[in-house]
């Protein structure tokens, strides 16, 4: 769990909340949700799913997020996830095995591409 903390708090891209980041982390397996809004996240690390996925929640919005890890798809217990206001380019194809996934939030600042399966 600690490498996975140190993980997070390299990603932040201020110094000040990563003492917060960190605590949250720490708290998510107990919590079953992740909540780092507005933490001045770059990313998320590669190994999220394999270290937490009894995730029930992922929130992450109001970051500089430019990509998901393919790992968010080893977070079986997901139900939400909001990564609305970042600078995703797409999403990983992972996210497909999601199958609980009732809420996926990715408006606002998102350049995600349109596929010929869109209908345009």
């Amino acid at each position: 769990m600690e490498a996975l903390v140190r993980e997070f708090v390299e990603l932040c891209d201020r110094p000040e909340p990563r003492a917060e980041v960190a605590r949250r982390v720490r708290e998510a397996p107990r919590e079953r949700r992740l909540d780092l809004l507005g933490m001045a996240l770059m990313g998320l690390p590669a190994g999220l799913g394999k270290q937490l996925p009894m995730l029930s929640a992922l929130l992450v919005n109001t970051n500089s997020i430019r990509t998901l890890p393919d790992s968010v798809g080893e977070l079986r217990a997901l139900e939400r996830l909001n990564a609305r206001f970042n600078v995703l380019g797409a999403l990983p194809a992972t996210i497909g095995l999601l199958g609980q996934l009732l809420s996926l939030d990715v408006r606002r600042h998102v350049e995600l591409p349109l596929t010929a399966t869109d209908g345009h």
